[in-house]
């Protein structure tokens, strides 16, 4: 009897296959092995299919979950369009002390550098001649040996002396570079006090100037009031403002945005048997309804957060004109137009519960003017409109095409000079319908 051992590392299989010859065993054992490997096969295949499956659900439910969260972005988006009022009630006004710099100094004192540890002083014990018998009855002999003992004594010694020395030296320029160091680090920290003082100071300045009811001041706190608005970033951040000090009237043309800025999409799917995503578009009549709610509720807001912000009372009335930059279909040529205006005393804006009003409502009520659909982007003549010849501008002219390789700025005369600098700031600002004028 003939027998044959065989095995399956990947079934963990084993047997012994016997036969009356080793033919008959030898066959039978390859008939067993074939077996095993179509096994071992056809197991592997379902492993395999079995895998790709899940991996295939595994990657539906990624990107099913990628459509929920990119769908809760753009309702997120869509939400925030309708409580612009609301949310600019909630906030606190900005304060004269908001304005101020309060960075911290945050450049790390230099740390003191550590002395370094010194070598171990060598142990004399260590350097004694090794004195055999015969070292001891002949004299010169032993001399010779403690000679050599002592010289090398001395030779370690000496390295260990240098050593020490070169510890201490590399010690006292490390100590060196620290104290300059230190010196450059009070140096910042005193000019970051000192500039910060200075800012400080300029700004309790304006704010005197502002109590007073001084034009510029005003003009520049309500700026930064409205410029820390927090809005969409697909809005316009662009405002004008005009304080007229006789009247105490503040003249307010603000940048907003057009339907372009508002959202396109309002859900996102994944359609699995396809593997595709699909975008579910907003309806003209959502973008109709939320574009004019939007702009009402930012005139409100906007007139909400200068008089919250005017602690000392100089705002009597508030013009408030809402421009839009938009291209006219007909022509192709951009159009900047205001397509809303408003004016309100503080006494009756005061008395309005902003948390209450139907926006649209509200700016009716308050004789507002403006088309029946915003969204349409009719223009509508402001109730006042921001004086810009003023007298006190000086009438501006080209330098800039005159200049040439040879031209020295350093001896140029202060007014072409001055002009020059209007027509770089003209040409960077004028894009977004912005002009530079010489008082």
């Amino acid at each position: 009897m003939w027998e044959v051992r065989v095995q399956h590392d990947g079934l963990k299989a084993y047997r012994v296959v016997r036969g009356a010859t080793q033919q008959e065993a030898e066959l039978k054992a390859r008939l067993q092995v074939a077996a095993w490997n179509e096994r071992w096969s056809n197991k592997e295949a379902a492993l395999k299919s079995k895998m790709q499956k899940l991996q295939k659900s595994w990657n539906n439910e990624e990107n099913k979950q990628t459509a929920r969260t990119r769908t809760e972005e753009l309702q997120g988006q869509m939400n925030a369009l309708e409580v612009i009022l609301a949310d600019g009630l909630q906030r606190r006004p900005l304060q004269w002390q908001n304005l101020k710099d309060q960075t911290v100094f945050t450049t790390p004192c230099p740390l003191e550098p550590v002395a370094p540890s010194k070598p171990t002083e060598p142990d004399p014990s260590l350097f004694k001649a090794q004195l055999g018998f015969f070292d001891r009855v002949f004299k010169s002999r032993r001399s010779r040996k403690e000679a050599v003992a002592a010289a090398e004594f001395e030779t370690e010694m000496t390295k260990w002396r240098s050593a020490c020395a070169q510890a201490d030296e590399a010690h006292r320029s490390s100590l060196l570079v620290h104290t300059t160091k230190m010196v450059e680090w009070a140096q910042a920290k005193k000019q970051h006090i000192t500039e910060q003082d200075k800012q400080h100071a300029q700004i309790d300045a304006l704010h005197e100037e502002y109590k007073a009811g001084e034009a510029p001041a005003v003009e520049y706190f309500f700026a930064e009031v409205l410029n820390h608005s927090a809005y969409p970033d697909s809005f316009p951040q662009g405002n004008t403002l005009s304080f007229n000090q006789t009247g105490g009237v503040l003249i307010v043309d603000l940048e907003l945005p057009n339907h372009s800025a508002f959202p396109t999409v309002k859900e996102v799917k994944y359609i699995a048997t396809r593997g595709e995503f699909q975008e579910v578009a907003v309806s003209d009549a959502w973008v109709k309804k939320a574009y004019d709610e939007a702009l009402y509720q930012i005139a409100l807001r906007t007139l909400h957060e200068l008089y919250a912000a005017d602690e000392a009372g100089v705002l009597k009335s508030i013009v408030f004109n809402g421009w839009v930059r938009s291209i006219d279909k007909a022509t192709g040529v951009e159009t900047h137009g205001c397509i809303l205006s408003v004016q309100t005393s503080r006494e009756e804006f005061l008395q309005i519960n902003l948390g209450q009003v139907d926006p649209r409502a509200c700016f009716r009520k308050l004789r507002g003017i403006a088309s029946s659909k915003l969204i349409e982007l009719t223009p509508v003549r402001p109730i006042l409109t921001i004086n810009r010849e003023d007298h006190r501008f000086v009438p501006g002219y080209a330098v800039a095409e005159t200049l040439d390789d040879r031209t020295n700025l350093a001896a140029m005369d202060w007014l072409d000079f001055e002009n020059l600098i209007r027509e770089l700031f003209e040409k960077e600002f004028s894009k977004n319908g912005g002009e530079v004028k010489i008082a």
